[in-house]
């Protein structure tokens, strides 16, 4: 999902689309609005049980997805 125009990107794996095939790559999504849902696990990552695969990039480059978390927001107040 690109965020505007400053650069930020987030990418998502591990969803499952299941209920949700109206979801596509370029389609306009607003904050809150359900993308996807946490999908069953590739087999060599059986051991680990669902989970989601979160990656944030600024300009290109991976950066620490933690400030970008709510939990962590409303921890740190």
């Amino acid at each position: 999902i690109s965020h505007g125009n400053d650069g930020s990107v987030t990418k998502y794996a591990g969803l499952s689309k299941q209920g949700l095939e109206d979801i596509c790559c370029g389609l306009k999504v607003k904050a809150n609005e359900i993308i996807g849902l946490v999908g069953d696990p590739i087999q060599s990552e059986c051991e680990d049980g669902a989970h989601l695969h979160f990656e944030v990039l600024k300009n290109g480059k991976s950066v620490d997805p933690v400030p970008y978390l709510k939990s962590n927001q409303a921890n740190q107040k």
